[in-house]
C-alpha cells in the first residue's frame, strides 16, 4: 500500500483561499475529515499552518451553528469573534476593533476620535498598576514611558483622543494635566486650590479627581505671580 506524502505548499500557492470557501460548508459529521486534510495532507510553511488553524476554528463555528443548537444572530457572531480575539489574541482590557471603510460615514466619527469613560477610567487605574510595579521591582524603564503613565494618572487622554460625554472643561484640565506633567513644573498646591477644584468636579462631574483640577489651578495661580 502506497503511503501519500504530505504536498508541500507555500502561501504564495494560495491553496489556503479554498479552505476558508469549504469551511463555510462544514458540518459537524465531516468536521473531522476537513481538519485531518488540513492536518495531514499538506506540509505547510509560516504562513499556511496559520491559515488551516484558522480556517479550522472558522469551520468548527459554522458546523456548530448548524447543528440543533445553532443558528445564531449576528450580535452574537460579533461576539464569538470578541471572545476568540480575547482568548486567543491574548488582548487584555478594552479593545475596539476599528474598520477604516466606516471612515466613509460621517456617524462613525466618534470611534476614531474618543474612548468611553469606563476606558477611561480603566487605562488611568492600569497606568496606576504599572507604575506601581515598576516601583516595587526597581524595573528599568524608558523616561519617557514613566512620564507617559504619570501624565495618564493625572487624567490626560493619549493621542489627542477625548472622553465620550465629557464637556469642553473637563476636557481642558485633562489636557492641561498632561502638558503641566511633560514641563515637569514644582506647582505648590494649596488648601484653597484643592477647596475650589472639589466645587469644580462637583459642577463639571467628571472622573478626574480633584487634586487633577487642583493642579490645574495652582499652575494658573503661580502664572499670575
Amino acid at each position: 500500500m502506497m503511503i501519500k506524502k504530505p504536498m508541500p505548499i507555500t502561501e504564495e500557492m494560495n491553496v489556503h483561499e479554498k479552505w476558508y470557501k469549504e469551511a463555510e460548508h462544514i458540518t459537524i459529521k465531516n468536521l473531522p475529515k476537513f481538519i485531518k486534510k488540513l492536518t495531514e495532507n499538506y506540509n505547510h510553511d509560516y504562513g499556511t499552518i496559520c491559515h488551516a488553524m484558522a480556517a479550522a476554528a472558522i469551520a468548527t463555528v459554522y458546523a456548530i451553528n448548524k447543528s440543533d443548537v445553532g443558528y445564531i444572530t449576528g450580535f452574537q457572531s460579533g461576539a464569538i469573534m470578541w471572545e476568540f480575539i480575547k482568548h486567543w489574541g491574548s488582548i487584555k482590557g478594552p479593545a475596539r476593533l476599528l474598520k477604516m471603510e466606516n471612515m466613509l460615514y460621517p456617524q462613525y466619527e466618534k470611534n476614531f476620535k474618543k474612548i468611553s469613560k469606563d476606558t477611561a477610567k480603566w487605562l488611568r487605574e492600569e497606568a496606576q498598576k504599572k507604575l506601581k510595579e515598576h516601583i516595587s521591582s526597581n524595573n528599568i524603564i524608558h523616561p519617557d514611558v514613566k512620564t507617559h503613565w504619570e501624565k495618564i494618572i493625572d487624567g490626560w487622554i493619549p493621542f489627542g483622543l477625548k472622553v465620550e460625554h465629557e464637556d469642553e472643561l473637563c476636557q481642558i484640565f485633562r489636557d492641561a494635566a498632561g502638558k503641566f506633567k511633560e514641563e515637569e513644573m514644582d506647582i505648590n498646591i494649596t488648601e484653597e486650590d484643592k477647596c475650589l477644584a472639589s466645587k469644580i468636579t462637583q459642577v463639571i462631574g467628571s472622573g478626574i479627581h480633584y487634586e487633577d483640577i487642583a493642579r490645574v489651578i495652582a499652575k494658573e495661580r503661580k502664572k499670575e505671580l
